[in-house]
């Protein structure tokens, strides 16, 4: 099964999107389209998941890994996954009803960070920068 992948940010690329369902039907040929909202950018996302890599790691020079009573209590190290995983989603389910960031707006996931940044701050003194650059990225 072969796929096309089409963002649609301004009227031209609307305008190139709808000519080429077009082109497909003249030439008849029959496709499933499914739409997508965008909620955020490859860049976003790969700023989140190097806050998600400096967190874990952080943490683990610190001394803490999962099983740390000051976060939870298993007896391995932190990663970029288990952050995201056993802190990051379940702070969103709590604060927003979702245990996808992909549904937050770009304000609510820049709270959501700040939020599990601090937390963990208060908690082992670890604090990870997140700089401004980085939340203009989300």
């Amino acid at each position: 099964m072969s796929g096309h992948s089409w963002s649609v940010k301004n009227k031209d690329q609307a305008k190139a999107f709808c000519e080429f369902i077009m082109a497909e039907q003249d030439a008849g040929k029959e496709f499933t389209y499914s739409i997508k909202e965008m909620t955020r950018s490859d860049l976003q996302n790969h700023a989140l998941h190097a806050m998600f890599r400096r967190l874990a790691n952080s943490l683990n020079d610190a001394g803490y890994d999962m099983k740390s009573d000051a976060i939870t209590k298993r007896g391995i190290p932190w990663s970029e996954h288990s952050i995201k995983d056993v802190l990051y989603r379940p702070m969103i389910k709590h604060m927003f009803d979702t245990d996808r960031s992909s549904r937050l707006t770009k304000e609510e996931l820049s709270h959501s960070v700040e939020a599990l940044l601090s937390e963990i701050g208060s908690r082992t003194g670890v604090y990870v920068p997140f700089s401004s650059e980085d939340i203009k990225k989300l």
